[in-house]
C-alpha cells in the first residue's frame, strides 16, 4: 500500500484526520452518505477522491496549525514514472492554491538520483553533510 500512490494519500489523509477527526464527519461522512454507505462500510476511492478529501482535509488543518510535509522514497513508488511525476505536480499545485489563504504549508519530496520522479520546474538541492560529504565531492 504504501508503494502505491493510492497508498501514499490514504497514509496522507490518515495522519491529517488524526490531527482534526472533525474533518471526517464534515467532509467524508457526507459523501459517504450520498453514495449511500455506512461510515463503516468499505468503499472503493477513486485517486481522485482521495486527493480531493486530502485537500479538504489540508484545508482544514492549516486555518488552526502550520503543516509540514515530507515524502521521501519516491524511487519506491511502483507507479510508473509519468503517474509520480502527475502526484508531485497535484501537491505541488495544492500547496500554491492553499499558500492564496493559508502561508504556513510546506511540502518536501526526497528520492535516490535514479529514477529522477521530479518534473522539470522541480527546485532540486543537495545537502551536503558529513554523511554523504565523499560521496558529493567523488
Amino acid at each position: 500500500m504504501q508503494q502505491s500512490i493510492d497508498g501514499l494519500l490514504r497514509s496522507l489523509l490518515y495522519q491529517l484526520l488524526e490531527l482534526d477527526p472533525t474533518a471526517f464527519t464534515e467532509r467524508i461522512t457526507p459523501e459517504l452518505k450520498r453514495r449511500g454507505l455506512e461510515q463503516n462500510e468499505a468503499w472503493a476511492s477513486s485517486s481522485d477522491d482521495l486527493m480531493s478529501f486530502f485537500t479538504s482535509a489540508l484545508s482544514r488543518a492549516l486555518q488552526k496549525r502550520r503543516v509540514q510535509i515530507y515524502i521521501d522514497g519516491l524511487q519506491e513508488c511502483r507507479e510508473t514514472e509519468e503517474d509520480t511525476q502527475e502526484l508531485i505536480k497535484k501537491f505541488q499545485d495544492i500547496i500554491k492554491k492553499l499558500e492564496k489563504s493559508h502561508n504556513n504549508a510546506s511540502l518536501c519530496f526526497s528520492s535516490r538520483f535514479y529514477p529522477v520522479h521530479a518534473p522539470k520546474d522541480t527546485q532540486n538541492c543537495v545537502k551536503i553533510e558529513t554523511e554523504n560529504k565523499g560521496d558529493v565531492e567523488r
